[in-house]
């Protein structure tokens, strides 16, 4: 849990990071607590299905397009998800 208070930020950016995480749903539900009501959230990872022959061995889990909206938006409505190529 971070040491601050609900409802604290208007915007959390977290790039790259998720992959990283053992326990996703944790993560993004302490970010949903310290992010306030109208706040925006961005998030970038890798998808998984761009480059399925190579695997990062500090990725604790890739996600699918799929995927990363399903785990996402079990904890924030609104969801937009975009892709590079």
């Amino acid at each position: 849990m971070l040491a601050l208070p609900s409802d604290f930020f208007e915007m959390i950016i977290s790039f790259e990071a998720i992959e990283h995480l053992e326990d996703a749903n944790q993560y993004l539900q302490e970010v949903g607590r310290a992010l306030r009501e109208k706040g925006v959230f961005i998030l970038s990872t890798p998808n998984r299905l761009q480059s399925p022959s190579v695997r990062n061995p500090f990725h604790k889990r890739e996600y699918t397009l799929r995927e990363l909206r399903q785990v996402v938006a079990y904890h924030f409505d609104g969801v937009t998800i975009y892709g590079q190529d």
